[in-house]
């Protein structure tokens, strides 16, 4: 890959992005990949709506992003204001693709988060995406 050239990012949703864990005796209707039960989650459906455009732009505008800590590891978080003002943590992964020359942005969950940007490390998306690209290799480590 030669500096200053385009990369491609394949963006794809888990079904986290529109359900929650279900609650003990609540009816599920998901399964997702470890087999938790999920529960479709209204506002987090209107908010997936909007979320392609949202991280489009993103993508293309080369937002800042950072990498905080999750309960199981570290995810790679980016933040989307929405329209009605509220803002949703995007939890992702980077996995590079066979070609070499693009990466898979994997959306693993959204939810709404108060953030303390002060506290806040940043880098560019491009950074992490160039990252797994050049190391051939999921970003964050699962």
């Amino acid at each position: 890959m030669n500096a200053g050239t385009d990369l491609i990012v394949e963006v794809v949703f888990s079904n986290h992005v529109y359900t929650e864990r279900t609650k003990r005796g609540v009816r599920h209707h998901a399964v997702d990949h470890h087999g938790t039960r999920r529960t479709f989650d209204y506002d987090r459906y209107q908010m997936s709506k909007h979320l392609g455009n949202a991280l489009r732009a993103k993508i293309g505008d080369n937002a800042l992003t950072h990498v905080s800590k999750s309960y199981g590891g570290t995810d790679n978080l980016v933040f989307v204001e929405m329209d009605d003002g509220r803002t949703w943590a995007i939890v992702y992964c980077l996995t590079p693709r066979a070609d070499s020359l693009s990466v898979r942005m994997e959306v693993l969950s959204a939810h709404p988060k108060l953030i303390e940007s002060k506290a806040v490390s940043r880098r560019n998306l491009s950074y992490f995406a160039r990252k797994c690209l050049y190391e051939k290799r999921r970003i964050p480590n699962a």
